[in-house]
């Protein structure tokens, strides 16, 4: 057999790993090709830093956190019940290519629809007033389609949200006093975005140094809260033809511009 037919497992992943990289770094290229799209200026708030120290060398994101919803971090449990949507009803999921043809009172609903995977759609997300609650996010989802042209039809205007794609999972809905009914869970398809190093420089002395395992600890006594009563920081997030976020900047909430 030729030489040059033989390639060792450790060149082959190699270059897989090349190719994989290569790839991304042509989507993030293309994602900003354009500029942004949308931006949003968000605070702590919507921007949330990890509750616990993580290793060394990883490295830095903030979660994108919803209204409605607050950071993973700060979950106890991973089936915590998601945020609701009162919009996103049986309709709204046959529109997003749900099969939602069982009753949600059937005995055969709640498995129909636990096998159902999530679909990826576009969502639309604009800021809403502040609330009562300081530290309660303000980033809402107001819809979701198929197309962004029609997202951007049915709201106020291009300027005032900004389209992501996202991801939509149907279940059976079972308020108190009230008979099932089909919902609707959200997630973003890009719930992290990463912080250059260049912006390091605000986040770092409000990184926890808890250990993760001090941290749990605290969650499971119902001892953990939210890292501040006041947002600490602001930044402007950006987006890009595919809807991917990035960070432009980040500093301490009160600092003239």
């Amino acid at each position: 057999m030729s030489a040059r037919l033989v390639r060792s497992p450790l060149a082959t992943g190699l270059a897989l790993v090349a190719a994989t990289f290569g790839w991304i770094l042509g989507q993030a290229a293309w994602n900003r090709g354009a500029g942004p799209l949308g931006s949003l200026e968000l605070t702590e708030r919507e921007l949330a830093l990890p509750s616990f120290k993580l290793d060394e060398g990883t490295a830095l994101a903030l979660e994108i956190v919803l209204a409605g919803d607050r950071p993973a971090w700060q979950r106890p449990s991973l089936d915590e019940p998601p945020s609701p949507y009162p919009w996103l009803d049986r309709d709204k999921l046959r529109a997003l290519g749900f099969d939602v043809s069982v009753d949600p009172d059937r005995p055969e609903a709640d498995r129909f629809y636990g096998g159902a995977l999530r679909r990826r759609v576009l969502l639309a997300l604009e800021m809403t007033a502040d609330g009562a609650e300081p530290m309660r996010s303000r980033l809402a989802v107001v819809d979701a389609a198929l197309d962004a042209a029609e997202l951007r039809q049915r709201g106020p205007g291009a300027g005032d949200r900004v389209i992501v794609p996202g991801l939509v999972r149907v279940r059976v809905g079972r308020p108190a006093g009230q008979a099932p009914a089909l919902a609707g869970q959200i997630a973003l398809e890009v719930p992290f975005v990463l912080v250059p190093r260049r912006l390091h420089v605000t986040l770092d002395p409000l990184r926890s140094r808890e250990s993760p395992e001090d941290f749990w600890r605290r969650v499971r006594a119902g001892e953990a809260g939210p890292p501040a009563s006041e947002p600490r920081y602001r930044a402007v997030l950006a987006f890009g033809r595919l809807g991917a976020p990035w960070l432009v900047s980040v500093e301490p909430v009160g600092t003239e511009r």
